[in-house]
C-alpha cells in the first residue's frame, strides 16, 4: 500500500515546490523511513537547475517504518539519520576513514 507524502521537488528549472508524493513499500534493499527533520543543502541548491525533478531535503532523520528483506540491521522503531554518502570501501577517502566523503 503507498503512502502520501508532502515532499520539497526541485523542477530542475531553478525553482522548487511543495507536492504531494507516492512513497511505495520498500524494495528488498531499501527502508521506508518517517521522516522527522531533514535539511536543504547546497546540493540541494545545486539540484534546482539538473534539469529534472528531484526530491530535496536528502540529509535528515526520522524512525524507520518498514525494512524490506534483505535489511537486517534496522528494523521498525529504530531512530536512523540519512546520508546522501554511501561508503564503497575502496577509495582513497574510505581508506582514510572518511567514509562520510
Amino acid at each position: 500500500m503507498a503512502t502520501i507524502s508532502n515532499a520539497t521537488i526541485a523542477t530542475g528549472d531553478g525553482s522548487f515546490i511543495i507536492d504531494k508524493t507516492e512513497i511505495g513499500e520498500p524494495l528488498a534493499d531499501e527502508v521506508l523511513i518517517k521522516m522527522k527533520a531533514a535539511g536543504i543543502c547546497h546540493t540541494d541548491y545545486d539540484s534546482l537547475h539538473w534539469g529534472r525533478p528531484i526530491v530535496m531535503g536528502h540529509e535528515g532523520a526520522g524512525i524507520v517504518v518498514k525494512a524490506g528483506e534483505d535489511i537486517t540491521t534496522l528494523a521498525p522503531g529504530d531512530s536512523v539519520i540519512l546520508n546522501w554518502a554511501t561508503p564503497c570501501g575502496n577509495c582513497f577517502q574510505c581508506r582514510e576513514g572518511n567514509e562520510h566523503i
